[in-house]
């Protein structure tokens, strides 16, 4: 599983991915001042990706699907999904792309109470006019046989449960075969068993071609997605990050993210090499890194980083030298990196962290100090 953190920006589309988000920003006018609901969020979805976004109450969550489907006008940045600039698009454009293209999914049902099951499906393309009237009601059963509900298309929503009126819901969502389906907490008012079923429908939806990014408070099921956003105080977080600094106070967490930055590293390219000044400590956030030190006038592979890992801090704790060279691996690598300030006031402001970091400084430091006979050298 990947969890990715893109801080990037561009003019166009990125052809390579399905959605495509550069530099979101959202600020909301209040009597108290601007309360900046979004901040600089950067991500690209890839075609036939299942997202799941989580994150507190009042973190962002919202405001992102709904920017993302034109709901809600970003203040700033782009938005593009399948090559459409969805952040230059007029109110009826708006209307009619989302009609057409974008399944929506939210917690409340929203089925209209005086229609049936099968009326409420073939609602979408009664508003869109995308299939010829005699085909909606077959599409419209054909949809609800999927879900499991098509003996139920004479009834009332009043007359079926929460799980089958959700399923109902997402039977409309498809109604005019968009290619994605967004949704905000779909299961959120469901009981444990009929979330489980929902959440399955999703990933055979998936498995079928559709990209789906959905809103969750579920952090068990947001695991069973492709890929998981973890969302913070208006900003995109890498869920390593969020693991490796868990024991900070909210205020020290925002002060590591402020400083962080993102890089990119090709394949075999030097990020740090043997003997220089050391004035950084990276985290692994997509593929791996290959560490290297020199005996013998060669270089000796002894270990491999991958996502989630970190390391730089044998030179931050030791006297100021890289101990080893550390190489992007064959898939090259992104990376998350501070500064020796933002390090060093994390090590003096969090017990945990640097107790972390002192047990693995002394674990390496150990490691390093063998002979090159005896030291564990991976077969790769």
């Amino acid at each position: 599983m990947r969890f990715p953190f893109f801080n990037k920006s561009a003019s166009s589309p990125d052809p390579t991915h399905y959605v495509d988000i550069r530099n979101l920003r959202k600020v909301y006018q209040t009597p108290a001042g601007e309360f900046i609901a979004l901040e600089n969020l950067s991500v690209k979805i890839g075609s036939g990706n299942f997202i799941a976004v989580i994150g507190r109450s009042g973190s962002g969550k919202s405001t992102f699907i709904n920017c993302l489907t034109g709901i809600d006008r970003p203040t700033s940045g782009e938005i593009y999904i399948d090559g459409v600039a969805v952040h230059r698009l007029n109110e009826l454009q708006l209307a009619r792309w989302r009609g057409k293209r974008i399944g929506l999914v939210f917690q409340f049902f929203q089925l209209l109470p005086t229609l049936t099951l099968a009326e409420n499906v073939m609602l979408p393309m009664e508003l869109n006019n995308t299939y010829p009237q005699h085909m909606r009601r077959k599409r419209a059963m054909e949809l609800l046989d999927m879900v499991g509900l098509a003996e139920h298309s004479h009834k009332l929503p009043s007359d079926t449960s929460g799980g089958q009126q959700q399923r109902v819901a997402i039977a409309r969502s498809l109604a005019n075969d968009p290619a994605v389906i967004i949704c905000d907490e779909p299961t959120g008012n469901l009981d444990a068993g009929n979330a489980q079923a929902m959440f399955s429908l999703f990933e055979n939806l998936r498995d079928e071609g559709k990209t789906i990014v959905m809103v969750t408070h579920d952090d068990e099921l947001a695991q069973r997605a492709d890929h998981v956003f973890l969302i913070e105080n208006g900003m995109l977080v890498n869920e390593y990050l969020s693991n490796l600094l868990d024991e900070l106070t909210e205020e020290q967490f925002n002060e590591f993210i402020k400083h962080a930055h993102i890089s990119d590293h090709v394949t075999d390219s030097t990020i740090i090499a043997e003997g220089t000044i050391g004035d950084e400590f990276f985290i692994v956030l997509e593929g791996t890194v290959d560490i290297y030190v020199k005996r013998r006038q060669r270089d000796i592979l002894v270990g491999r980083k991958t996502k989630g890992e970190f390391f730089g801090e044998m030179a931050l704790l030791g006297d100021g030298r890289r101990s080893a060279t550390v190489r992007a691996g064959f898939d090259g690598t992104k990376l998350a990196s501070i500064n020796v300030a933002t390090f060093q006031h994390l090590m003096e402001v969090s017990q945990s962290f640097r107790k972390q970091m002192e047990k693995l400084f002394a674990s390496h430091k150990m490691h390093n100090e063998l002979p090159t006979e005896q030291m564990e050298i991976p077969v790769l």
